[in-house]
């Protein structure tokens, strides 16, 4: 969310500019030096309409939901409840007053970025990339590592096949075949009577 990459902007005479997120959310175009009235124009046409189309595009609260943040900040919307809150907080979150609070759209007075039922909480990008890669190794402790995952069940796959050749030519009776078949009352009967 905090980490969106600049836009590009292809005006009418095929020139192609990079824009900052913060410049096409403000509208804030101003004419370079030795930029004709003509080509300023025709920037700031093709701006506005990038504005536009990103605002259509993502919606109102999509756009107002996301914050520009500085290289080394980490930013997340939190539930704004007391448990989410501590719980973040216990994570090395902070409540962000700096950042997000001209996107706020509810106040209690505090100056802290509030939308909806969400809150804005930061914390370094050293903290937050250590919770993910605490988070990847209980995932692997709980659940084996994806990358093997695969190469594991290859060799399941071969280890069953193998002892499925060699009960075979044994000759020894197979017990179970793992066919399953639907019946009825009437097929049950049958067999208890054939059985008799």
């Amino acid at each position: 969310m905090s980490n969106e990459r600049d836009t590009l902007v292809l005006s009418e005479s095929g020139a192609v500019s990079q824009v900052s997120n913060r410049e096409l959310l403000e509208n804030t175009i101003v004419q370079e030096e030795g930029e004709t009235a003509e080509e300023f124009k025709a920037r700031k046409r093709a701006l506005t309409k990038a504005r536009l189309v990103r605002v259509l595009e993502r919606g109102q609260t999509a756009d107002r939901l996301h914050v520009e943040l500085p290289e080394g900040v980490h930013g997340e919307w939190v539930s704004n409840d007391e448990m989410s809150i501590a719980s973040h907080q216990l994570k090395g979150f902070e409540l962000d007053t700096q950042y997000a609070s001209a996107r706020s759209l509810h106040s209690d007075g505090s100056g802290k970025a509030i939308v909806g039922d969400v809150i804005f909480m930061t914390c370094s990008q050293d903290n937050k990339d250590l919770l993910d890669e605490i988070g990847r190794e209980m995932y692997i402790n709980r659940h084996g590592d994806p990358r093997k995952r695969g190469k594991r069940d290859k060799e399941e796959k071969a280890e069953n096949r193998a002892a499925s050749s060699l009960l075979k030519e044994s000759g020894l009776p197979v017990i179970d075949e793992s066919d399953s078949v639907s019946v009825g009352a009437s097929e049950i009967q049958a067999a208890v009577n054939e059985a008799k």
